[in-house]
């Protein structure tokens, strides 16, 4: 389960573009999420959106996906060129997605890809719920969907920031959601509901019987969602500063030798001192420290934690992965980092 909390993270649902040697260009600051609850688009064009007299005209960025809700998990209904021409006839309430005319009925694409001189102007798509059994909810972090409401269960697929998600409740301990989810057997999944931002959570009702987390092991073990990260595009990438990203929380998993091996993370450091520690399921990892060569390779064992020296100014990449030991291995961890004064 991949949920990252920081200032200055980048995450991404397409690979970033690689640049020589081993590391990635940093990106900008992306600006904080306003709203809380996320608005659903309707069936029609017609009712979507009522006040626009017209489509207001957009252009693509780059190349994109249309999806056919507001969220990198949903159905893609197409691709659209770089500099291509768009209708736009709607937005979500946080301004991540816009709702487009396409192949006569309509589609969603996320904002940051569409040049728009007047954004002001775009109706937010006005509904609360989708159906009787879900409501908005927007997504904070990158996030796995999993089969129950435990990091143990299998995980269904990922989540990315800024989707939409209709929540349908909570299990009884109240930290996790039962979602609508396609990719999932039944159509539904569970997703931390602490990564979640939905407009009176508490008021959930409790769904489901409690659920009990069985262990990992050799004979049925999960295995990590593969998320498509490589040394050429990681995970994500933050910049350290002291008066906004100091500290980097990420959280995620990988497994062997089936399912998502490794996880990429970038980072620019301010100060010369890099605290690491790990809180995990199982014996821990084994992590890399890349520059212009890999400079420090250890274990961390769940729980600890290691201070590492760095050029400051410099970008530097971690590689996290399961102990090189030729058996069956599962952690689900939390990394976290942060750039000692």
């Amino acid at each position: 389960m991949l949920m990252i909390a920081c200032t200055g993270c980048v995450a991404r649902e397409t690979a970033l573009t690689a640049t020589p040697n081993f590391a990635t260009a940093i990106l900008p600051t992306q600006p904080a999420q306003q709203p809380t609850l996320i608005i659903v688009p309707t069936e029609s064009i017609a009712t979507v959106a009522p006040t626009l007299a017209s489509p207001i005209e957009g252009t693509t960025t780059t190349q994109i996906n249309v999806r056919a809700e507001p969220s990198t998990a949903s159905a893609a209904l197409g691709i659209i060129n770089i500099f291509a021409k768009v209708k736009i006839i709607g937005q979500d309430s946080t301004g991540s997605w816009y709702q487009i005319v396409h192949e006569n009925s309509s589609g969603w694409v996320r904002a940051e890809f569409v040049q728009v001189n007047t954004q002001d102007k775009i109706p937010i798509v006005s509904a609360a719920t989708r159906s009787a059994s879900g409501i908005g909810a927007l997504v904070t972090q990158k996030i796995n969907v999993r089969g129950g409401a435990g990091t143990s269960f299998e995980s269904l697929g990922a989540l990315n920031p800024n989707d939409v998600v209709y929540v349908i409740g909570k299990d009884s301990s109240g930290a996790w959601a039962q979602v609508e989810f396609s990719s999932a057997p039944d159509g539904k999944g569970w997703a931390a509901l602490e990564f979640l931002k939905i407009d009176n959570a508490d008021a959930l009702p409790i769904v489901g019987a409690l659920e009990t987390e069985t262990p990992i092991s050799a004979e049925g073990f999960s295995t990590a969602a593969q998320d498509g990260d490589s040394m050429q595009a990681p995970l994500t990438a933050v910049v350290f500063s002291p008066s906004s990203a100091r500290s980097l929380q990420l959280n995620d998993d990988v497994s062997a030798p089936d399912g998502d091996a490794e996880d990429w993370i970038q980072f620019k450091p301010y100060a010369r001192i890099i605290k690491i520690k790990i809180e995990c399921s199982g014996a821990g990892l084994r992590i890399e420290l890349w520059n212009d060569q890999r400079a420090n390779d250890f274990f961390l064992a769940c729980g600890s934690e290691n201070f590492i020296t760095v050029a400051p100014n410099s970008v530097y990449l971690l590689r996290l992965s399961s102990p090189d030991t030729g058996e069956v291995h599962y952690a689900n961890y939390v990394l976290s980092m942060e750039n000692m004064q």
